[in-house]
């Protein structure tokens, strides 16, 4: 049975999304697939897909997003991993990773500055590591409680995937005096400036041109991150057929001082996706951080969840002082001999191609602005 690889041709998302849902359990019809793939704004993807010879079947796919980042204010593209995957029986076969090979150092051309992978664990991680990527740091998700339940709540699912057996008898019995404390770590804060007025929009009409202006002061502020252009937003948020989110905008008088957008989970959680504050000022980003998380709380929030690559730009220090909690379990590995190891979030892995790019200032993930806007954005 022979394997053989060629680009994306129209009509083959009936093949792709059939192997997606197998490797994923989600379901991505036609509308979806062609808004992440046929319709983002910053040019045509790189797709490659595998088959097999005999039955043509698409067994695989390897794909980069073209991506718009600001390099300390200046535009450059990168190429961003997404929905690279394998059907299952060709794992650990090792058929996959020559594809790979040829894709990034013969077929690829010359256009992307860096190449990235968000979510670079297990097998993926490896093999761009192979490829010449290296971590540029690892996901941590902070979070913050509207009280003592969800606290305890969160805690014990956290300690249910952390242990097995006496060990998480054990972890859960502590829970009544981790609890209380866990949950008053949450409400204390530091104090913050004057709040802002807060207004919250579903839809970018009549705010996309003060967000633009907005975007092109404060861009140089940011170090290296995505192109937060109107129309970005617009297809990565707004246009975004898998999840709904709100605009929230922060003033002082007249003037925009910050914005953030969050999505309203299923369970009465929030994830904040992307937050910017004028400056990049650390006070400005505590306070609207503060600011928000008050008000999504009186609303009846039970959890709101933000996502940072640490180590990083202020952003967690912000998070913190306004009430967040960074929660880290350990867990037991025991093999090649038992030992304690500490749970960590999935590595960012980057490769850097355009020599015109200082790679040392690239590689510093203090020089990144790394917001859950980074990700597919599917959930």
């Amino acid at each position: 049975m022979g394997l053989i690889s060629a680009p994306y041709q129209p009509g083959d998302e009936e093949g792709i999304n059939a192997l997606y849902r197998r490797l994923t359990g989600r379901t991505r019809g036609p509308r979806r697939f062609a808004w992440e793939w046929l319709q983002q704004p910053t040019g045509e993807p790189c797709i490659w897909v595998i088959r097999d010879d005999d039955t043509g079947e698409i067994v695989g796919q390897h794909c980069l997003m073209p991506l718009e980042l600001s390099w300390f204010g200046q535009r450059v593209l990168i190429g961003k991993t997404e929905n690279t995957m394998m059907h299952p029986r060709y794992r650990g076969t090792g058929a996959y990773f020559p594809f790979e090979r040829r894709f990034i150092e013969r077929d690829l051309d010359d256009r992307f500055a860096m190449l990235m992978t968000t979510w670079a664990g297990g097998a993926p991680g490896r093999i761009r590591a192979k490829l010449g990527y290296c971590r540029l740091g690892r996901w941590a998700e902070l979070l913050r409680f509207a009280d003592r339940t969800q606290a305890r709540r969160t805690l014990g699912a956290a300690v249910d995937k952390a242990f097995g057996g006496r060990t998480r008898a054990l972890a859960r019995r502590g829970l009544p005096l981790a609890t209380p404390v866990i949950a008053g770590l949450s409400r204390r804060r530091r104090a913050v400036g004057s709040r802002p007025d807060l207004s919250i929009h579903s839809h970018l009409d009549g705010v996309s041109d003060e967000l633009d202006a907005f975007w092109d002061r404060n861009r140089a502020h940011y170090g290296i991150t995505i192109w937060r252009s109107s129309r970005y937003l617009r297809w990565r948020l707004f246009d975004n057929p898998w999840v709904e989110v709100e605009l929230w905008l922060a003033r002082r008088g007249p003037e925009l001082m910050g914005y953030a957008v969050i999505q309203r989970l299923d369970d009465g959680a929030v994830r904040l996706i992307d937050v910017l504050v004028e400056g990049n000022d650390p006070a400005r980003l505590t306070t609207l951080l503060a600011t928000l998380s008050d008000a999504l709380l009186v609303q009846g929030t039970t959890l709101i969840r933000a996502g940072v690559l640490g180590p990083s730009q202020h952003l967690e220090g912000s998070l913190v002082r306004a009430g967040f909690l960074r929660l880290e379990l350990p867990r037991v590995v025991r093999r090649p001999r038992p030992r304690i190891r500490w749970r960590t979030g999935a590595p960012v892995m980057l490769q850097v191609r355009d020599t015109a790019l200082d790679r040392d200032t690239a590689m510093d993930p203090r020089n990144w602005y790394f917001t859950v806007l980074f990700t597919e954005g599917i959930s």
